[in-house]
């Protein structure tokens, strides 16, 4: 879809220059490479969470995903989004939390981590509930 969306935009732009193309290129580079770098993050800060039983494999890969906030949205609604952002921003929390503790600093990312579990457990309650009523 990715690449789709590319040739869709060079074809509706007007030509651009070599220099254009080129900064164009260079954009699209490093919006992958960023979106990949989080995802690594993601997973490998989840990676206990889902033997924690907090989320399951298959969530962790929707959370993942570069796609997963637009598919669980589009497949749960808001509720689905609201599940998938608390997931994202645990992995981030405990990542930050991570990092300070490296550096022998404090952090205050490290408060969000069991609030941020207990939404997570609340939101996949509602969204059980949602999927049992269809």
């Amino acid at each position: 879809m990715g690449f789709g969306l590319f040739v869709l935009f060079l074809v509706i732009l007007p030509p651009l220059s070599p220099h254009g193309l080129l900064f164009v290129a260079a954009f699209l580079t490093l919006v992958i490479v960023l979106v990949r770098r989080r995802e690594k993050i993601i997973r490998a800060n989840l990676l206990d969470e889902v033997a924690l039983n907090t989320i399951d494999a298959g969530e962790l890969e929707l959370v993942c995903s570069a796609f997963g906030l637009m598919k669980a949205r589009m497949r749960y609604g808001k509720a689905g989004s609201e599940f998938v952002r608390a997931v994202a921003r645990l992995a981030l929390s405990k990542w930050h939390t991570t990092r300070a503790i490296a550096g022998s600093t404090h952090t205050v990312s490290m408060d969000f981590i069991g609030p941020l579990r207990a939404r997570i457990r609340d939101v996949r309650a509602g969204l059980a509930a949602k999927t049992a009523q269809r």
